[in-house]
């Protein structure tokens, strides 16, 4: 008698977190719209912008903007910015080059209006553009990372997307839901989106948390440099398929340009015949290095302990 008086129960609870989870269901859409009336309401007042980003994102993007590696000048792409857009800003601040992709025009606009306020000029012109876009149809080639909202729509389908066309070395970061939140939204973890990939979660609050992705065959920069007993050589002397983290290169202003400046990450392919450059694959991209430059290039190899 009693299991079968507790089965009904349990099926009802089920059919609720589907329902909650299935983005077309009317209580996520309740959802999504109180989250977009608390942003529209911080729109109009500045004090509650930056009261509201503190709170909820200052302390989660500064984890996720060190784990994934992004230094000064490169190129980052955010899917869903919303009306207060936290993290293209914080992202323009660490002195990245920033796109910004929202679905909803309105919210588009008031995004604009916000960087405004946090932003300065030269910042809003030279590193910050915003576009309307979900994500879907965008081709994630060329970004050293890419930023996924946990709101965005559907998340599982465009996180697939971007890992499909993200170069090889730069990664994507995603917000997870957990505990409470886990009820509302898909929950998407590595594991499901197949191929080789390499995560690392970082612990959140208030029901979200942070997963950044890379392909398989990259490390982050920080498993490399916490290796005190790694040894430092120079690029010239490494072996094909070594790998390493430079610590410090010539004074040439051809290297930055070519994703080559010390904290990146980079993995000899190829030494070119007749004394011919080497090949080395660094954010994605595979660049040629003369043979004088790489000797003066020195990284911490990455140990084999």
């Amino acid at each position: 008698m009693s299991s079968e008086k507790n089965a009904p129960t349990k099926s009802k609870k089920q059919t609720g977190v589907k329902l909650f989870k299935n983005f077309t269901s009317p209580l996520f859409k309740l959802a999504s719209m109180l989250l977009s009336q608390l942003e529209y309401i911080g729109t109009f007042i500045p004090g509650f912008t930056y009261l509201y980003t503190n709170l909820f994102y200052r302390k989660m993007i500064a984890r996720e903007i060190k784990a994934a590696g992004v230094e000064p000048g490169d190129k980052v792409l955010h899917v869903g910015c919303g009306s207060l857009p936290a993290t293209p800003i914080a992202l323009v601040r660490a002195g990245c080059r920033v796109i910004a992709l929202e679905r909803n025009e309105k919210s588009l606009e008031r995004a604009r209006k916000v960087a405004a306020w946090r932003l300065n000029k030269k910042e809003l012109s030279m590193q910050l553009e915003f576009r309307h876009g979900n994500g879907l149809g965008v081709d994630s080639s060329g970004y050293d990372a890419v930023w996924v909202s946990l709101h965005v729509n559907p998340q599982p389908g465009i996180i697939q997307q971007i890992i499909f066309n993200l170069d090889q070395g730069s990664c994507v970061v995603y917000r997870k839901p957990t505990a409470w939140l886990s009820q509302f939204y898909p929950l998407v973890t590595p594991e499901e989106l197949g191929g080789n990939l390499n995560s690392q979660y970082l612990t959140g609050w208030l029901g979200k948390e942070s997963v950044v992705i890379w392909s398989q065959d990259f490390e982050p920069d920080e498993k490399i440099v916490s290796q005190d007993d790694g040894e430092e050589i120079s690029l010239a002397d490494c072996r094909i398929g070594e790998a390493g983290v430079i610590t410090q290169i010539p004074d040439c202003q051809l290297l930055a340009p070519l994703g080559l400046r010390p904290g990146k990450y980079v993995r000899l392919r190829a030494r070119q015949s007749c004394g011919g450059p080497l090949v080395v694959q660094t954010a994605g991209r595979k660049v040629a290095v003369d043979r004088d430059l790489a000797d003066a290039i020195r990284l911490r190899r990455k140990s084999n302990g």
